[in-house]
């Protein structure tokens, strides 16, 4: 059985396609009938615009950022720059834009659009459990693969700073792939995110930009 948005969704396009067929079917129309398809046609739009903006995830248009970090192997690694005419790389709804910046722009359906795994696979590599991919700047388009680190089988680990009340702290994330950045357009108090391939480690000496200058602030 279809979700019950699909079906609302096929339910309106149907009635669009019927709408349109009497249009054409009915050459000559009078000023009243229409008026009456016109309005039928603007209601029907409205109300499936409105009812997909509702039954989404985030319910509106976000603009959400989060600063990042790569690590591999104690080297930093910078993802793929931007190519082109185009300011980014990823999807509209997630992307970078060669700052080091996870950028979220749009109306959100569903949390898995949003989480670290899909940010890493829109920007051409990939997250999981036990290693990671990416698609480096330099060289440029060069895909590496991470599986160990001097012989050594290495680790995928995240670590998050978040700022609470003006006091940030890190945390070393469970779950990595599953993380969706906090929701917050300034950073701080937007997360700053440490992705490291290394051996095991509770925590990281590493820290963006965003947050050191903060902190040298206090």
């Amino acid at each position: 059985m279809l979700p019950k948005v699909f079906f609302y969704v096929f339910l309106a396009v149907d009635a669009l396609f019927i709408l349109t067929v009497i249009s054409v079917w009915i050459r000559r129309k009078p000023a009243g009938l229409k008026r009456v398809l016109f309005t039928s046609y603007c209601l029907l739009i409205l109300g499936l615009t409105s009812y997909l903006i509702y039954n989404s995830f985030s319910g509106k248009f976000v603009h959400y950022h989060a600063d990042y970090r790569v690590f591999a192997c104690g080297e930093e690694i910078e993802l793929v720059d931007p190519q082109g005419l185009s300011n980014k790389v990823g999807s509209s709804l997630l992307h970078e834009q060669n700052d080091g910046r996870i950028h979220i722009e749009g109306v959100i359906r569903d949390q898995q659009q949003i989480t670290l795994k899909e940010f890493f696979k829109v920007t051409g590599g990939e997250l999981t459990d036990q290693n990671l991919i990416v698609v480096t700047n330099d060289p440029p388009g060069q895909v590496k693969t991470y599986e160990k680190c001097n012989g050594k089988e290495g680790r995928l680990q995240v670590f998050v700073y978040k700022m609470i009340d003006g006091i940030f702290s890190q945390t070393k994330i469970s779950n990595p792939t599953q993380y969706i950045p906090s929701p917050f357009s300034e950073v701080p108090p937007g997360d700053c995110i440490i992705v490291e391939f290394a051996d095991l480690k509770d925590k990281t000496d590493k820290i963006c930009e965003s947050y050191r200058v903060y902190q040298e602030k206090d």
